[in-house]
């Protein structure tokens, strides 16, 4: 994760694990991001799950 959403995390009440390299615990993970007033998302092309929009 940057650096610079480590304090966006805690502020929504996520927990942040870091680890010292690359690792794969997460699985097939789905991300999206609101900036200004654009949606960007991404996903894993093996993800089954569901995703969730978390904004500040």
């Amino acid at each position: 994760m940057a650096a610079a959403q480590v304090p966006v995390a805690h502020r929504l009440g996520l927990e942040v694990a870091e680890t010292s390299g690359p690792h794969d615990e997460a699985g097939h993970v789905q991300t999206a991001r609101l900036r200004d007033n654009d949606l960007d998302a991404a996903t894993d092309p093996g993800a089954d799950g569901t995703a969730a929009v978390l904004a500040p």
